[in-house]
């Protein structure tokens, strides 16, 4: 939770490094932190596509042939081989190759970030609720356009947390579906509330760990 503030800083890889090495202090294998935190936007991103998908807010080809890469590269047969090379570029040897390498389909890792997504998506409709009252017909456009926006916010490289271009893509996205004006307070009370949950959240860590160790 403290970690995640880093993606706000410029270079958008901070909470990575943040977090391979606290876990690294954790007692963690640098190769299995690495791998995790390796893993983790791939599997995030697929789900995206996926309720993209279901919101139908982008053409079904290319949405499909994402979708089957995404699925693809966390895959054992293919990111296994990734790994390997990695391994012998860093020169870290056999037993590290043998030991952290996926042993099957990371399914429910899978399942736990469409989770993620899908409460990230019913926190965007609250946001609006809080805004207008809408036609619940309108929910699987709406949650595939945050999912697309959201996406496109994680993906597209330097922009700090995704800053600017989730907002315009959901305003692009979400033109036509809802006044202008209510999209504009929408995207902007959304990122508003977002951040202050996760300064909110790295707050309480810290101050739990604070406790913790004035506690010994």
């Amino acid at each position: 939770m403290k970690t995640n503030i880093g993606k706000y800083l410029p270079g958008n890889v901070w909470h990575f490094y943040g977090r391979i090495s606290a876990a690294k202090s954790a007692g963690i294998p640098i190769a299995a932190a690495t791998l995790s935190v390796l893993m983790e936007p791939l599997l995030m991103a697929t789900a995206a596509l996926v309720v993209a998908l279901i919101g139908n807010v982008t053409h079904w080809a290319g949405s499909l042939l994402s979708l089957a890469i995404g699925l693809a590269i966390v895959h054992p047969r293919c990111l296994n081989p990734l790994l390997s090379r990695l391994q012998r570029s860093k020169g870290t040897g056999e037993q590290w190759r043998e030991q952290w390498q996926l042993q099957h389909y990371p399914l429910r890792p899978f399942l736990g970030e469409l989770g993620f997504l899908l409460l990230r998506g019913c926190g965007f409709l609250l946001t609006l609720l809080a805004l207008t009252r809408f036609d619940p017909e309108k929910i699987p456009r709406l949650l595939g356009a945050f999912s697309w926006a959201w996406l496109l916010g994680l993906v597209i490289p330097g922009a700090p947390g995704g800053l600017g271009v989730f907002e315009a893509t959901a305003i692009a996205l979400l033109n036509g579906l809802l006044p202008p004006a209510v999209i504009l307070s929408l995207v902007a009370l959304y990122r508003l509330i977002s951040v202050l949950a996760e300064a909110i959240g790295a707050g309480v860590a810290w101050l739990f760990d604070r406790s913790k160790i004035q506690s010994r």
